[in-house]
């Protein structure tokens, strides 16, 4: 009661009330941390949000610090934690906030470097951390983190050659990758063109003596298909196509007609390259040209004329 009518509140063991340092009497007084206790536990008896609110405002007019953190952490005030750190300049506390609240949002890890890169203070140990939680979770691009870490005086390369070195060790495992999936698609593409070449300069000899979706033995009239199968006529779907092949082909067609609509929109790609910054809009140019929207046919649309037939 003679908290809430005005009188100091008293501070978590070890903490000052106000957060801005200086030796805390609690740690001394057996009373007062005996009304901490008393305060704390009133405080997680009442979870609603009404009452929670209502800890908020008054933890923060009289100065409690774990009541404040309690309630702001429950109601998703992560921001109001955070400028409370940045006021105070309380990197302890930051990394708490970070740790405690940072997986429902990322964005907090973010400006916990901002904040550490331009403080005067030595916090190199807390930096490392940040680094390796944004390497883990890929938060920030690596030109962002240099540009960040670049308004620091005090920070070294030594301090973050660990994140520098995962970065581009990523890197580098991203080329190979790229160049083994190119190197693959040029022997599919080598290998696709030379059988186009022999479908129309070689004869192709059908041996099939059974249908290929009934299993029975095959019967004039009989339709035969370029990539082996052979079926009765009267098996074969409405559309005409290859049972066996027309399984596989279809999504591919479909995720083909996909790539070629959204390659013709060029609104959503601009979009899609605003929302991206750093190396994301790289990244962002390389998916796009994926779905080909820098080929020439893509210009022209469906019906162009210069699109290359069949």
């Amino acid at each position: 009661r003679s908290y809430c009518q005005g009188e100091e509140a008293p501070a978590a063991p070890g903490r000052t009330t106000s957060g801005e340092g200086g030796a805390s009497s609690s740690e001394e007084d057996p009373a007062r941390r005996r009304l901490h206790g008393e305060i704390m536990r009133l405080i997680r008896q009442h979870p609603s949000e009404e009452a929670l609110a209502s800890t908020l405002m008054l933890s923060q007019t009289y100065g409690f610090v774990d009541g404040f953190f309690h309630a702001a952490e429950k109601l998703g005030r992560f921001q109001l934690l955070m400028n409370w750190c940045f006021e105070r300049r309380d990197a302890r506390r930051l990394m708490e906030v970070c740790k405690r609240s940072g997986q429902i949002d990322q964005s907090l890890w973010v400006q916990a470097l901002s904040f550490l890169a331009t403080d005067e203070g030595d916090h190199m140990e807390e930096i490392g951390e940040v680094l390796r939680h944004v390497e883990t979770s890929d938060l920030m691009p690596l030109l962002m983190v240099i540009d960040t870490l670049q308004k620091s005086k005090g920070i070294t390369v030594g301090a973050v050659r660990p994140y520098l070195q995962g970065q581009f060790r990523k890197l580098v495992e991203s080329v190979e990758t790229s160049r083994g999936k190119a190197h693959q698609d040029r022997q599919e593409i080598a290998r696709m063109q030379q059988e186009i070449t022999d479908l129309r300069t070689r004869a192709q000899v059908f041996q099939n003596n059974k249908c290929f979706q009934c299993g029975l033995p095959l019967e004039v009239p009989a339709v035969h298909f370029f990539c082996g199968h052979s079926y009765h006529s009267y098996c074969l779907p409405d559309d005409g196509g290859c049972p066996k092949c027309s399984s596989e082909a279809l999504p591919k067609m479909t995720l083909l007609g996909q790539r070629e609509a959204q390659a013709r929109n060029a609104e959503d790609f601009f979009k899609y390259l605003q929302g991206s910054s750093g190396d994301k809009q790289i990244q962002a140019v390389s998916e796009w040209c994926k779905f080909g929207a820098f080929d020439a046919s893509a210009r022209h649309g469906p019906a162009g004329h210069d699109e290359p037939g069949m």
